[in-house]
């Protein structure tokens, strides 16, 4: 899944919570097939989270 993006000021800044939204969908996408790298950044940020509870909270989403 491509990860650039080109934009010119013209067409970006109308297109800005469209685009903001997108990211966003892509980035819970991509958390879903493969949470491990998302679950490392999250312990880099938040070294007292558990995997036990990284597991649940995956759990919940893919309901």
């Amino acid at each position: 899944m491509p990860t650039a993006r080109y934009a010119n000021r013209r067409g970006f800044k109308p297109r800005l919570k469209l685009i903001l939204r997108i990211d966003v969908g892509v980035f819970w996408y991509s958390y879903l097939e493969n949470p491990q790298p998302g679950n490392q950044l999250i312990k880099q940020d938040n070294p007292e989270m558990t995997d036990e509870q990284l597991a649940y909270g995956l759990q919940k989403l893919q309901k």
